[in-house]
């Protein structure tokens, strides 16, 4: 897997005048990211960009049979690029209105993370985001964390309270035990932990 590139090229990053490709981002891709575990086919003029803080579980990835047996290697082969980025240090090397979706899976319910840095994550979602993008938000861990925010205290509509003050309309929720529940979350999440708890979901957000 080391013919994968880490680091994507000016074109990928939105830096150029014309863009026509599709760009895909997964906000803290993890050691399954959605390119590998899911089972959505990309198109050959897709990009897809993992966003990881550590170099680390950028290379734990790429190590999975997860990755090595993914289908949309064989279509995307050159198309899948990962980036080592510290987002609470800088923004992310896209330019503005530049990224088709955004995807952040079980982030919002990692009681590792901080709300400033929960923020940040879907403040710069809604920068690069094009104006017809989509932010998918899904959590097969620890979903009713993600709700709240991690804090339990807090309530139970914290998540969305946050990504209506990020900018984010819900066009469409599906929770476990939905009837294309199932069918939604795979696109972007097969093989990794679930809990199956009852309370998972996958969320579509666009922009206001």
């Amino acid at each position: 897997m080391d013919w994968i590139p880490k680091q994507p090229p000016e074109h990928i990053l939105g830096k150029e005048s014309q863009n026509p490709r599709r760009i895909f981002v997964d906000l803290g891709s993890g050691s399954y990211p959605a390119v590998f575990d899911g089972n959505r086919k990309l198109e050959e003029d897709d990009y897809y960009v993992g966003v990881e803080q550590k170099r680390t579980e950028i290379d734990r990835a790429l190590s999975t049979d997860t990755a090595k047996n993914s289908a949309n290697l064989d279509k995307l082969g050159g198309n899948v690029f990962f980036l080592e980025h510290n987002m609470n240090l800088s923004k992310l090397p896209f330019a503005d209105s530049s990224v088709n979706e955004v995807v952040m899976g079980n982030i919002l319910g990692n009681d590792n993370i901080i709300l400033h840095t929960f923020k940040i994550f879907l403040n710069e979602a809604n920068r690069i985001l094009k104006e017809d993008g989509v932010l998918v938000v899904f959590d097969t861990v620890t979903p009713g964390q993600a709700r709240y925010l991690s804090n339990p205290y807090g309530s139970d509509n914290a998540m969305l309270e946050l990504l209506e003050k990020s900018g984010f309309e819900v066009v469409k929720e599906v929770k476990y035990g939905d009837s294309d529940f199932e069918t939604e979350l795979s696109k972007y999440k097969q093989s990794h932990v679930r809990l199956k708890k009852g309370n998972e979901f996958i969320m579509y957000f666009r922009k206001k």
